[in-house]
């Protein structure tokens, strides 16, 4: 069935849906939501009665059309095989086909298809679906009657959430109010009347079905009816006829023409509620409270008199039925009528028209007789109290067991009421009762004790939120107009005490609470229930009066005690009398007589005017009673104990004629239950109760046992006499005291001797020592299959608890005995009640349920007070916390885990049954159960999640996880697999379990999803799912509903982004709906070519994107989630990039998002509360609402930003350029103000630390109990909602200084202090969590878009703008605290990619300097911070490091700054000195990072730390270049005075010395040594420090990249030190001792071998080494120094490597054949450059553009040549050759060319091999030139940065100078050694030339003559190098030298005068 083209409301939402939200408001939907949804179904409202349109051609057609316009503009699409479901539907239920149309889409998009529609075959399918779809159909009928209850409820009351709504839309449906009564009752006796169609008739089953639902609507029409005229309809004489005439044409609903289809038992109830509800109406109508409120003199004031023949036509009717069951409308009738005639009989006049109206209730005189008739009102109250009429009997039973009055009634017969228990019906009743007693004496009714009994179970019978009001109206109002609305309490108090029972359970009822606890299992105590129960308190303390049975002998007699008056009807007392209670009776006080007994010595009752508490008297009661069943003496009746001489008479309960009352356990029962009524949860009224009772203990006249002890004799003594008689317990006299024991835990006078009690007694809670046996009761209660006990014990260990938690504030000091009875308690819970009480014997199922629930509620709450640290409980209740994990957890066993598994797992089948066999009490107080096993066995599992060692799995998971059934007591077992998981799930869209358990149920599915993804190896869900794909399916619909529970969507999003997280198995079904696998994905592909469409949680999450403009404005909360989950999902956009890239191409989907990211939030709200409101019956801050709205509003725009981020980031650019969420954000970046706005808002924070310091203050200075932290109770993070809860459970607070609440306490100030300080800090932290997590996203975006937005000039220029804004920011900041850590980190992270976006491009102009030089200043002042400093950073004190983003930014600005000082005319000297201010704080603080950081690696040597160490060095590096203008000295003394230095040594030596060189951890210490020798002073230290000696640890096989960095450094130092000191002479020595063999193999290298790019480079830095050590030789070293030797032994490899390298040089194609290209390195690219078999030359080669491969190694040989003739040359003494004009002996030492112009590859370098040198630098020379000139080619393929051209150019220069340098001196060496030997031959080692070894050896030792040497000088061998030096000189010319710096044109003159001087 395809899905509509558009969304559309009245599909979406249903009448249901509407009205559930009208009936219980959420903030899942706004007010104006609701009322456009109303809007929307205006025609269907206006005509409620016939919502549905007939079939009609029309329709059809439109249908048929196959598409749709509905009535909000939206279209659906329908197709042809929907088409035949629609016909169907229509014909079925007689209704239009287009509102078929809707029903049908409605019913698959709310509901779903039903599992049982499964039939193949068409016919079958049609009628399955039928089945399926028409419970929801007539529920659509019912709601839409429905929907104006709460409207009109709404309407008269502005507090009630609705009000708005109702004063919006009722004017817009009901255009003529007073016509919309008339219409109900109308349709309702046309309902009564109408037939069913005969094709119905054929089939009972469904032609019940049909007429129940007529029934139903008949019930809903009379109730939208009651709630009409209740406020907005006013109920004139002609509607109230009506009314009646409706009513009494009906029968009160009895006449039904489908009567014969209602005999069952659900029939039979819908048409007793009908009757009950038209008994409300009739006596509604007469508006009987109104009118007696109303002083009405006039008969002309009444509404109904207006047309007084309405008033005689209502009569007719109400006296043309006289059946009892009209009783309540007879009576009603007469009160009215006795209001009519008090109004007419005063008047002289009576007008004519309302004579009728006087003849009816005064009928005329008859003529033939005298006698004046009765008036009619009193024969009806007659008639209506006659014994046979049972009047105010069928009120009880209405009140008591009707379902209009008792929700509990409802609840179990499934009633089809809409609003039960309403207190409109209650006010209505009490009209009449109040009417009554204003009309009669109620002394003189017939039997008085019924109506007492209506009156009290009116007013005490019920939930107390019903009666409460309804009391308090009582007393604030009626109690106070006149005695005749006191008459009840009057009488009962004229007999009291003598009749005790009668005004006990009177002002019981009357307290405001509803039924007792015991009864319903809830306890209601409110304002109204408090002031209720202050009334009673106050009415018993001070009555009026005290009743006494008098006896003939203190009658008569000379020692008589009461004397007769002259009036005959009193007594006077003759002696004073202290009566029971402890007052006093004055001499002579008058008494009346009440009743007189016939027999003389039967006594006479007395009813004195005496003014006493009767609380004082019930205390005396008790005391008698435990007195009698102590077995003591009584006293006779009538014999005082006091002598008769005695001026006071003390009397005796007996005294006065009340012992067999003392006696009776259902007076004290009463008692009992009267004080706890009273004083429970009621803490002021308890205290002054409490108060009162201790006043009167001395005044009594019995023995002084306060209230505590009397009520723990009464326990002790009915649980004796139970356990040691074999009659049956005293049940409500236990359950009663034990109830009191749990009342009075709150009173802090009390509590501590209860808890004493508790602590010496075991018949409660077993023994200290361990539980010896089953206490008798409960055994007995097993036996019986009741359990009134067990649940009340189960009540006093929660009252228990509840009295620890609250006292932790108080008592201190007996926390530690508390804890050990609590202990006991829930030891005895657990072993004697949890563990079997599922295989007990029920004789109700509901106790079982009850039990089961009071006991996992209270470990759960148990468990949520206990604080977690680090996985381990803490706090007062840790003992009693751990016990329960240990159970259930760690420990779990069977017995322990399956009575909580096994509800959770078989609820699904157990909930079934109960609703099938109308069980629905059960089912009730059932799903209260899951709701408390829910939440347990979600918070067992999150103390799981929250302990370090979670990995494991325990029992409790592994039955969850279990498919076998589990073993349970339930009405029947299951008869198939249960998969509990499944079944749990199942609970989330189970309608029927209301709000709470589908929420918890979708909580713990996401709880134990996290716990199974933690287990090693993880665990999958969906393997213990029975369909996944279905679970999936129906969440999704959840998340997607608008009416849905919000809180419950939002639970539902939690779970599906964890499982996207977390189970890729699962996550595939949301994202793509389907699984990933094969078969899965085929069946998928074959169900979209059959057009359906698949709904998804992308798909749902992009139509909330789509919509987000309205769910900003009314829902954020639902758009967040939204926005999260697509987060989430891009964050895993490789496991569904086939789904994710169809949302990637949607340009509407970016558009929506950017422009959600765009929205402006708007200035922040206050935090600061001032007041509390009431939200959706709720108590909130005033400011909860704001807060919450700004708070999901930020974080949605947060995700969004970082979904944003991660698309830039993670996924592909889509093909044909970047991405459309890219090319936006670009475009967002470029415009400065919006720009600026948006960061603006991201820096910013409300977060206030003095908010949470000054609670902690308050908090250890006046409640050091409480831990701040203990009341973060949640479970997850997701649990978290923003709002006054947000943090800190506000409950909690009030919950734990509820006895510090009392106005008369000194702390209570304080109390509402610490609440509205808690609320402040929730609502902080929301601003400031939501504001976190936007700056975390700009952070995030800004860093993604860097590389792309940095080409934009545009961007560039708004960026360093921002960055000197936002460091203003951060340098200004004064919070401090670690939330302002995390907000300074982030802060930090927006700077640094601002800063990143602006790095180097076109030079800063003098605006953007300015603001460079700004935010310099303010990183000076960061960095110098107090609230944030970095080394706090540094040393890991802070929980958000920031210290690297700090690093970052001073790199920029150290780099930025290098720039602008080289040559920027704008910087001015301000600008500089600002500049060197920031590097120079910011390098002494990377010198004391680095000091710390050199320390920690010693010991620590993690990647992690290496990487902040490369960070540290870098930007050590980068500050102390010298054009920053900060001297050396300064940062050097810092690390003098450090020894950084040293410690720096220290690490490269331990590094040097463990196993094995890693260059990752070695190459960024060498890196700072590199840049620190560049200073003299730096590297003299460092060679102090012993910097030689560590290095010479290095091994032989170090890598390549360390060795060439130390080599690096070694040359550093030579240069920086030079010949000062024995540096030369010591450490170079020695290092070069110990590495030698290495060196010598960098110098051993043949054109045989390849070349890499590590060899090239050992050989550079090696000879520049050398060459840097001849320098400094050279300035004073003798020959026979180690040094000197060294370079000597030297010269031989050097000379044969420079063979070598001159013959690669001569031969390009066979150099290039050597070279090692691999790795990052380019090959040779065809077609742009020279394929390797082209005959290459050396400009070949040195062309960047095309070989930037070959030019960097021939660039890198360049130098090494280079570096090699200048190491020779200064060896050879060329200074000092070129420096003098004769040459003397010890000049002509050293010559170490051989003077022949042959090169011999297996010889050493001769002049002629210089000289090709020289003539190979002047090619490469020249090339350069060349290549310089022409325009440069770019290689696209390079992915290595190519060498300058010039730089290869000067190298070529530097190689033929030092080239043409050796050669010229050597040549003038030779002649002028050759000319000063006198004869003989030249031995070659004269010459200085050592022995060789190997082929050479021969060759080198032969001698040669020196005329033979001389003659090979002249002519040809000068000559070459002359021409050779013209042609160095013409090419050094070509390159841009100048004469007089050309070198060669001096070299040639220098050699052709000595030359011509020496030949």
């Amino acid at each position: 069935m395809a899905s509509s083209s558009t969304r559309s409301d009245l599909i979406d939402a249903t009448f249901h849906s509407l009205y559930t939200q009208l009936s219980n408001p959420s903030e899942s939907t706004s007010s104006e939501q609701i009322v456009q949804s109303l809007q929307f179904r205006l025609s269907k409202l206006k005509n409620c009665t016939e919502p549905y349109g007939k079939p009609n051609e029309a329709s059809r057609a439109k249908v048929e059309k196959g598409s749709v316009k509905l009535d909000d503009g939206s279209t659906i699409n329908v197709e042809d095989e929907d088409k035949t479901y629609v016909w169907a539907i229509s014909e079925r239920f007689g209704i239009d086909e287009v509102d078929a149309l809707v029903t049908l889409r409605s019913f698959l998009y709310n509901e779903g298809l039903p599992d049982r529609v499964m039939g193949e075959e068409k016919d079958t399918l049609i009628a399955d679906l039928l089945e399926a779809i028409t419970p929801f159909h007539f529920e659509e009928r019912l709601s839409i009657l429905r929907l104006f209850i709460p409207l009109f409820r709404g309407y008269e009351n502005p507090l009630d959430p609705v009000h708005e709504i109702a004063q919006k839309i009722l004017p817009d449906i009901l255009d003529v109010p007073s016509k919309f009564p008339h219409t109900l009752t109308e349709q309702y006796l046309r309902r009564g009347t109408q037939e069913l169609p005969p094709k119905l008739l054929s089939n009972p089953r469904s032609a019940s079905r049909i007429a129940k639902q007529n029934l139903r609507e008949q019930l809903s029409l009379l109730e939208v009816l009651f709630w009409s005229i209740w406020s907005y309809v006013p109920c004139d004489g002609p509607l109230t006829l009506a009314i009646f005439d409706a009513g009494y044409k009906s029968d009160l609903g009895a006449v039904q023409k489908n009567a014969t289809l209602l005999l069952d038992e659900e029939g039979s109830r819908i048409l007793h509620d009908i009757e009950s509800i038209w008994i409300l109406l009739f006596i509604e109508t007469l508006n009987l409270e109104k009118v007696t409120d109303d002083e009405i003199h006039d008969i002309g004031g009444f509404t109904l008199t207006t047309d007084p023949k309405v008033v005689v036509d209502i009569h007719n009717r109400v006296m043309s039925n006289l059946d009892p069951r009209y009783s309540p409308v007879i009576l009603a009738w007469a009160t009215m009528l006795q209001r009519f005639f008090s109004s007419m009989k005063d008047l002289a006049d009576l007008p004519p028209k309302y004579k009728p109206i006087l003849h009816i209730i005064q009928p005329p005189v008859n003529s033939h007789t005298t006698k004046i008739p009765d008036r009619i009102f009193k024969s009806m109250i007659d008639y209506a109290t006659r014994h046979d009429v049972l009047c105010f009997e069928r009120l009880q039973a209405l009140v008591s067991s009707s379902p209009l009055f008792n929700t509990a009634a409802a609840w179990s017969s499934n009633s089809a009421l809409a609003d039960p228990n309403a207190i409109a019906y209650r006010s209505v009743l009490k009209g009449l009762l109040i009417a009554t007693s204003e009309l009669v004496q109620l002394e003189y009714l017939p039997n008085p004790s019924l109506f007492l009994e209506l009156w009290m179970t009116l007013f005490g019978n019920g939930e107390g939120q019903s009666v409460a009001p309804l009391c308090r109206q009582y007393w604030d109002f009626d109690y106070k107009v006149n005695a005749s609305r006191r008459a009840i309490l009057d009488m009962t108090r004229a007999y009291f005490p003598v009749y005790i029972n009668p005004i006990v359970r009177l002002l019981r009822s009357m307290a405001g609470s509803g039924s007792l606890p015991v009864e319903i299992g809830v306890d209601a105590a409110d304002e109204d229930g408090a002031v209720c129960s202050s009334y009673v308190f106050h009415y018993l303390r001070e009555l009026q009066s005290f009743t006494v049975i008098a006896s003939a002998a203190q009658l008569s007699g000379p020692e008589a005690l009461f004397q007769k008056r002259s009036d005959g009807r009193s007594y006077t007392n003759t002696k004073s009398m202290r009566l029971p209670g402890g007052s006093m009776l004055p001499l002579h006080s008058v008494g009346t007589i009440l009743t007189q007994s016939s027999a003389p010595d039967e006594g006479i009752a007395i009813s004195w005017e005496h003014t006493h508490s009767g609380w004082s008297l019930l205390l005396d009661i008790l005391r008698g009673y435990v007195k009698h069943r102590t077995g003591a003496l009584r006293v006779a009746h009538g014999v005082p104990v006091n002598r008769p001489s005695s001026k006071v008479i003390n009397f005796t309960l007996a005294d006065i004629g009340i012992q067999s009352a003392a006696e009776s356990e259902e007076t004290v029962t009463n008692i009992l239950d009267l004080i706890r009524t009273v004083v429970q949860n009621k803490v002021d009224i308890a205290a002054q109760l409490i108060e009162s009772l201790e006043d009167s203990i001395g005044e009594s006249t019995a023995q002084g046992a306060d209230l505590v002890e009397l009520t723990t004799s009464i326990l002790e003594d009915s649980l004796r006499q139970s356990s040691q008689s074999r009659r049956a317990p005293p049940i409500r006299l236990i359950v009663s005291a034990i109830s009191v024991l749990s009342s009075l835990l709150p009173l802090p006078s009390f509590s501590s001797r209860v808890w004493l009690y508790l602590r010496t007694s075991t018949v409660l809670l077993g023994s200290s020592r361990g539980s010896t046996s089953t206490p008798a009761n409960l055994v007995m209660e097993r036996a019986s299959g009741t359990y009134t006990i067990t649940l009340s014990v189960l009540d006093l260990v929660r009252a228990l608890f509840d009295e620890a938690l609250a006292s932790l504030l108080v008592s201190e000091s007996s926390l530690s005995i508390k804890l050990e009875i609590l202990r006991r308690a829930v030891v005895f819970v657990h072993t004697e009640i949890w563990i079997g009480h599922s295989g007990w014997k029920y004789s109700q199922l509901g106790d079982r349920f009850d039990i089961s629930r009071k006991v996992s509620s209270l470990y759960a709450d148990i468990l949520r007070n206990a604080s977690i640290s680090s996985g381990v409980s803490t706090g007062p209740f840790a003992e009693l916390a751990n016990f329960i994990v240990d159970n259930f957890i760690y420990h779990g066993t069977s017995s322990s885990v399956n009575p909580l598994v096994s509800s959770l797992a078989n609820g699904r089948e157990l909930l079934f049954r109960l609703f099938r066999e109308r069980r629905y009490s059960d089912a009730r107080r059932f799903v209260q159960l899951l709701e408390s096993h829910l939440l347990l066995t979600r918070t067992l599992l999150s103390r799981k999640l929250a302990a370090p060692a979670n990995a494991r799995l325990t029992l409790l998971e592994q039955l969850l996880c279990s498919s076998s059934p589990i073993a349970s007591s339930s009405i029947s077992r299951p008869r198939f697999t249960i998969e509990p998981i499944d079944t749990i799930a199942s609970y989330t869209w189970d309608r029927a379990l209301g709000r709470t358990a589908p929420l918890e149920a979708i909580k713990l599915v996401t709880a134990l999803c996290d716990s199974l993804a933690r287990l090693q190896p993880p665990q999958s869900i969906v393997s213990h799912l029975a369909d996944a794909e279905t679970t999936a399916a129906k969440l999704i619909r959840i998340a997607r509903h608008p009416y849905d529970d919000l809180a419950l969507r939002d639970a539902v999003w939690d779970f599906i982004n964890l499982a996207v997280e977390t189970q890729p198995a699962f996550s595939s079904f949301f994202i793509t709906g389907r699984s990933a696998t094969p078969r899965s994905i085929a069946d998928n592909e074959e169900t979209e070519k059959k057009g359906t469409k698949r709904v998804t949680a992308l798909s749902v999450a992009r139509e909330t994107i789509e919509g987000w403009k309205n769910l900003w404005e009314f829902n954020p909360h639902v758009l967040a989630s939204a926005v999260r989950f697509l987060d989430i999902a891009w964050q895993h956009f490789s496991d569904h990039s086939d789904s994710l890239n169809v949302v990637r191409k949607d340009g509407n989907f970016w558009k929506s998002l950017i422009a959600l990211a765009n929205e402006e939030l708007g200035p922040a709200p206050d935090c600061v509360i001032g007041d509390e409101i009431q939200i959706d019956g709720e108590i909130h801050s005033n400011l909860h609402d704001a807060v919450a709205t700004y708070s999901y509003r930020a974080t949605a725009k947060a995700k969004a930003l970082h979904l944003l981020s991660v698309e830039i980031q993670e996924a592909a650019p889509l093909e044909g350029g970047d991405s459309p969420s890219s090319v936006v954000i670009l475009e967002l970046l470029r415009k400065e103000d919006v720009l600026t706005e948006h960061l603006m808002e991201a820096v910013s924070t409300s977060f206030k630390p003095d908010l949470h310091s000054s609670l902690m203050d308050d908090l250890d200075t006046f409640f050091p109990a409480i831990a701040l932290e203990s009341l973060n109770l949640r479970d997850l993070p997701s649990d978290r909602g923003f709002g006054d809860d947000y943090l800190y459970f506000i409950r909690d607070v009030r919950r734990r200084t509820r006895t510090l609440l009392s106005s008369e306490h000194h702390l209570a100030a304080k109390v509402e202090q610490v609440i509205y300080a808690t609320y402040s800090i929730n609502l902080n932290w929301s601003l400031a969590d939501s504001q976190i997590a936007l700056t975390k996203s700009w952070s995030d975006l800004l860093s993604s878009v860097i590389s792309t937005a940095r080409k934009d000039s545009k961007i560039r220029e708004n960026a360093l703008t921002l960055a000197k804004s936002i460091s203003n920011i951060i340098s200004s900041e004064t919070r401090a605290g670690i939330v302002m850590q995390n907000v300074h980190s982030e802060r930090l992270k927006i700077l640094l990619a601002l800063l990143q976006i602006a790095w180097f491009g076109k030079p800063l102009s003098k605006t953007e300097i300015v603001h460079f030089v700004e935010m310099a200043g303010h990183l000076a002042e960061i960095i110098t911070s107090e609230i944030f400093p970095p080394n706090a950073s540094f040393a890991r004190d802070c929980k958000a490091p920031f210290h690297r983003t700090l690093l970052q930014i001073l790199f920029y600005v150290a780099k930025r700054g290098r720039e602008l000082n080289s040559g920027n005319d704008h910087m001015k000297t301000d600008d500089r000195m600002t500049l060197a201010k920031s590097v120079h704080v910011g390098l002494l603080l990377v010198i004391d990072g680095l000091c710390g950081l050199f320390d920690i690696i010693k010991v620590d040597d993690s990647d992690m730390l290496q990487h902040e160490l490369n960070l540290f060095i870098s930007v050590f590096h980068e500050c102390t270049r010298m054009e920053l203008d900060l001297p050396p000295s300064l940062w050097f003394s810092k690390c003098l005075e450090l020894g950084l230095i040293r410690i720096s040594v220290e690490l490269l030596a331990l590094l040097f010395a463990r196993n094995g060189v890693q260059p990752d951890r070695i190459l960024p210490l060498l890196s700072f040594y590199m840049t620190i020798v560049e200073y003299p002073s730096a590297a003299e230290r460092l060679a102090t420090e012993g910097i030689m000696a560590a290095c010479s640890r290095l091994s032989a096989d170090a890598p390549s990249e360390v060795w060439c960095s130390v080599i690096s450094i070694v040359s550093s130092l030579i240069a920086s030190i030079g010949s000062r000191g024995t540096f030369v002479e010591l450490d170079l020595c020695a290092f070069i001792e110990v590495h030698g063999e290495r060196i010598g193999q960098a110098f051993a290298w043949t054109v045989d071998e390849t070349l890499s790019s590590s060899i090239v480079d050992e050989m550079q830095r090696l000879s520049e080494m050398f060459r840097l050590m001849a320098e400094a030789c050279s300035a004073g070293f003798r020959r026979d120094t180690t040094p000197m030797n060294i370079l000597r032994a030297f010269c031989e490899p050097a000379l044969t490597f420079l063979q070598q390298l001159n013959y690669a040089f001569t031969h390009p194609n066979h150099l290039a054949s050597l070279l090692e290209i691999s790795g990052t390195l380019d090959p040779p690219k065809t077609g742009d450059g020279l394929s390797p078999s082209t005959t290459h030359s050396l400009a070949d080669l040195l062309d960047v553009s095309k070989r930037p491969v070959e030019s960097r190694y021939i660039y890198r040989l360049l130098l090494t040549a280079s570096n090699l003739v200048a190491t020779l040359s200064t060896i050879s003494g060329s200074q000092g050759i070129l420096s003098r004009e004769e040459l003397e002996r010890k000049d002509l030492t050293i010559t170490l060319l051989v003077p022949h112009i042959k090169v011999n590859l297996s010889e050493p370098a001769s002049l002629g091999t210089i000289s090709e040198l020289a003539s190979r630098a002047c090619d490469m020379l020249e090339a350069t030139v060349r290549l310089s000139n022409s325009a440069p080619t770019t290689n696209a393929n390079r992915t290595t940065p190519s060498l300058d051209t010039n730089k290869i150019k000067s190298a070529a220069q530097h190689m033929a100078e030092a080239s043409l340098i050796f050669i010229a001196t050597q040549t003038v060496a030779w002649l002028s050694k050759s000319l000063s030997e006198h004869s003989g031959n030249m031995d070659v080692e004269e010459l200085g030339m050592q022995e060789s070894t190997g082929h050479h050896d021969g060759r080198l030792r032969q001698t040669i003559s020196a005329d033979r040497a001389r003659r090979n000088m002249t002519g040809e061998l000068v000559g070459e190098i002359v021409s050779l030096m013209r042609r160095c000189q013409a090419t050094l010319e070509k390159s841009g030298v100048t004469k007089s710096e050309n070198i060669a044109l001096l070299l040639k003159t220098f050699l052709e005068d000595r030359a011509s001087a020496y030949l």
